[in-house]
């Protein structure tokens, strides 16, 4: 059964992956992948508390599973719970210093509360575990855009250029990226 759910999952059939899951926890209340996978289904629906519910009844089978404790992580974010957003996304870099998930999620939580410094530390080292994922390039160089906004330093902006540059260079299809580039050029 849940193999069928994963490839309904990963189709973006999440409906129909989510029945399934269901239909595990109806048979097996305490199932870990069943509980991971439907918190997912419910985090991608925007129903975070719910979703919360059915992670943590995972995390009571297993809490050293990085991708859990990375989608914990989001969940706490998106109810802007920023404690223990930090905490989970901590906690899955513990678990697994080589994925860059955790310290992109990690970095995109620091930028909304406006810790900017913090969040480019986050960035660069998602960046060293994922060098191809163009929206790390184009996030640091929004930061940087933020930074110059902040102080007036065209330090910041030719970083944010460069930064932009980079992205296109992963993604020549990103047009935020272009819209973000044209922004520090005309800045």
């Amino acid at each position: 059964m849940l193999d069928s759910a994963l490839k309904f999952h990963h189709e973006g059939l999440l409906d129909k992956a989510d029945e399934i899951y269901q239909d595990i926890l109806k048979i097996d209340e305490q199932n870990f992948d069943a509980n991971h996978l439907h918190g997912i289904i419910l985090s991608q629906k925007g129903e975070y508390e719910k979703a919360l519910l059915f992670l943590n009844k995972a995390r009571k089978r297993n809490s050293n599973n990085y991708e859990l404790s990375n989608n914990l992580g989001i969940a706490h974010k998106n109810l802007r719970d920023y404690k223990n957003a930090e905490q989970y996304f901590l906690n899955a870099i513990l678990l697994n210093k080589n994925n860059y998930k955790a310290y992109y999620n990690a970095a995109n939580l620091y930028i909304d509360q406006g810790k900017l410094d913090k969040a480019l530390k986050f960035l660069e080292d998602a960046e060293k575990h994922n060098t191809n994922f163009a929206e790390i390039n184009q996030r640091m160089g929004e930061v940087y855009q933020t930074k110059f906004k902040l102080s007036q330093n065209i330090n910041y902006i030719e970083k944010s250029i460069k930064c932009f540059e980079q992205s296109l260079g992963k993604d020549p299809s990103n047009t935020d990226a272009y819209v973000r580039l044209a922004l520090s050029f005309l800045w």
